[in-house]
């Protein structure tokens, strides 16, 4: 790739106004006390987290021995060797969250100016603030770890997708709901798995402030959504059809792209072993990111779900289960006594 093309790759165009709110009236309760919630949990990621510490020393990173069940080539590598693997294979995987969180910080950056009312734009500087922290910390522990791999084309697809669009709704919708929703859940997932304390400590903090985030999205589109008029959301409708579309595709294959960074040992197959772990990762009951008992339901139309998101007013309790299952997941970990949660 030469310079042009390089720089060209990593340039967004997008046409939004910037709206001023001279009536400093507050308009939403709920975000009023959800910005008040983010000023109290602000947190240093320098001094909170324990960077004297070493990475991936204490205990497995990521839990990677399922992508490889049933593998002639996992079996046959030495102790050390699955150690080499456990390591790059879980600095692919958080590198990719290293730059869905730098996506994350470029659109809470663009929501401020184009969100009508004062204290949607408050909040979303308090969230300008978290996503840079949280590039902060993924960016320390990567580097630390091994080091950060180039971005998944369609998670960058995505994201890129979302940067360009005109419609601050469809910005809530594709980060705030979409994005930030699926995050909660990895996340919650790498908590339970992970053997590194330091890891562990970083998804804590993080966990706190993604909950947040997801009520931010739920909080304004409830008043946005029924007040669009008909042609701005069918803008909205028809733009994040296809940003969903390819979420789903990157959750299918994200399981299987991991496999890439393996180094050849003893004579592997990296493309054969690539084509069993995605034929793995679609059948019932193997994957980890596919539980058995939700592999029996009928495919999901992403198209579907976005048609009927935004023509549909949301439901008047915001989601507090998101909340409760990021706590229960930190809480089955580790005994109270413990652990190691933000004040």
């Amino acid at each position: 790739m030469t310079t042009t093309q390089a720089t060209a790759a990593r340039r967004v165009s997008y046409q939004m106004d910037t709206l001023w709110d001279f009536d400093y009236e507050p308009t939403h309760d709920e975000l009023t006390s959800l910005y008040e919630t983010a000023k109290k949990n602000q947190w240093n990621a320098t001094t909170a987290i324990d960077w004297t510490r070493p990475v991936g020393k204490e205990g497995p990173v990521l839990n990677i021995q399922a992508a490889f069940q049933g593998t002639d080539f996992y079996e046959r590598l030495t102790e050390a060797e699955r150690q080499v693997v456990e390591v790059k294979i879980s600095s692919w995987r958080l590198s990719q969250f290293l730059h869905g969180e730098q996506g994350a910080l470029l659109v809470a950056s663009q929501l401020v100016n184009p969100v009508p009312e004062l204290d949607c734009k408050l909040y979303a500087s308090t969230q300008v603030v978290d996503e840079g922290r949280h590039v902060e910390v993924f960016e320390r522990y990567v580097k630390k770890l091994h080091k950060i791999y180039p971005v998944d084309p369609l998670l960058k697809g995505l994201i890129d997708r979302i940067l360009a669009s005109q419609l601050w709704e469809l910005k809530l919708l594709g980060m705030q709901m979409l994005i930030e929703g699926l995050a909660i859940a990895a996340f919650n997932l790498m908590r339970r798995q992970t053997g590194d304390p330091t890891l562990a400590s970083v998804l804590d903090y993080v966990l706190q402030d993604e909950g947040r985030h997801v009520n931010f999205g739920y909080f304004a589109l409830k008043r946005a959504i029924p007040a669009m008029a008909p042609g701005r959301r069918g803008l909205g409708r028809d733009g994040l059809g296809p940003g969903a579309d390819l979420a789903r595709r990157r959750l299918e294959r994200a399981h299987h792209e991991g496999l890439q960074p393996v180094p050849v040992h003893r004579g592997a197959d990296p493309a054969a072993g690539t084509a069993r772990a995605h034929d793995r990762a679609r059948r019932p009951g193997l994957s980890p990111y596919r539980p058995a008992r939700l592999s029996r339901r009928p495919p999901l139309d992403s198209k579907a779900v976005c048609r009927e998101s935004v023509a549909t007013p949301l439901a008047e309790e915001p989601p507090h289960r998101l909340r409760v299952f990021q706590r229960r997941a930190i809480d089955e970990e580790q005994p109270p006594s413990d652990r190691s949660h933000p004040a």
